[in-house]
């Protein structure tokens, strides 16, 4: 008999403990401009396709938010099209009756673009199914492809950290060849007041050494570093002032992406940095 309590109360815990896991409301705003491809365009004008859509950092399928494509052309999103399940095959391509085709309930869609303007998109952080998503990091993806052949197929991807805290990205993403003008924010409904951009500076970005320098430009009280899975690597209290430097020892940790997240009265800001020994 006390065997079959222990065993229920441990069940109950179990299940307890899994209904804990955090999932804030807010509204991720993402924010780019593609660059315009000179040749190999659609019908010899300036026409393009791609698609946008949020996934987790391993990779797993979350929601479309974007879709600018016609049917016919959903091969030269060969990536996207995999991720959310197209079921369109066949020359020309023909749909799938058994398929999802696409997920792309709740999304922006529409024919092939063209012009290659500013462009603006929002997640709420729900999947396509509306159920809103465990605080973690996700990645915003994008495909585009501006010529017949999928060897005209660019993708870029941005992580960030869906949570209690402001993501504040608004600067500081590099332009490259195919986007321009990037910034993202990830703005927690709970909080009234968004963390400035600029309260820190991390340097050398990337780093060969693993050593970072964190100077600030306001006051920071906690400072911590997570892996890009979310894993808390480091957490300090701290009291720093405009003007200070703080340095950040990850040599000890394996080439790739971390997150550095500093906090002050304010609320919390984080900055993406890279580890490449």
């Amino acid at each position: 008999m006390k065997k079959t309590i222990l065993l229920a109360i441990s069940i109950i815990l179990l299940n307890s403990s899994v209904k804990t896991v955090a999932q804030t409301t807010g509204t991720l705003t993402f924010t780019y401009t593609p660059i315009a491809h000179a040749t190999g365009n659609f019908n010899a004008d300036k026409r393009y396709v791609l698609a946008i859509w949020i996934s987790t950092n391993s990779g797993l399928f979350i929601k479309t938010i974007n879709k600018y494509c016609d049917a016919a052309y959903y091969d030269k999103l060969p990536n996207w099209s995999t991720y959310a399940g197209c079921g369109y095959s066949g020359t020309p391509l023909v749909a799938d009756a058994t398929s999802s085709i696409c997920q792309t309930t709740g999304a922006i869609v529409g024919g092939v673009l063209t012009s290659y303007a500013p462009r603006t998109i929002v997640w709420d952080g729900t999947s396509t199914s509306g159920s809103l998503k465990q605080d973690m990091v996700y990645n915003i993806r994008i495909e585009e492809t501006w010529g017949p052949s999928t060897g005209n197929t660019v993708i870029g991807f941005f992580p960030f950290v869906k949570g209690p805290n402001v993501d504040d990205q608004t600067t500081g993403i590099p332009n490259d060849a195919n986007f321009k003008d990037i910034s993202l924010i990830w703005q927690p409904t709970l909080t009234t007041e968004s963390f400035a951009a600029a309260t820190a500076t991390v340097f050398p970005n990337p780093s060969n050494t693993g050593v970072f320098n964190l100077a600030v430009k306001d006051s920071v009280t906690a400072v911590k570093v997570y892996s890009i899975l979310g894993a808390i690597l480091s957490n300090e209290t701290v009291s720093l002032s405009n003007g200070d430097t703080k340095t950040l020892d990850l040599s000890s940790y394996n080439n790739g992406l971390y997150i550095v997240s500093v906090t002050n009265n304010k609320g919390t800001a984080n900055y993406k940095v890279v580890l490449d020994k």
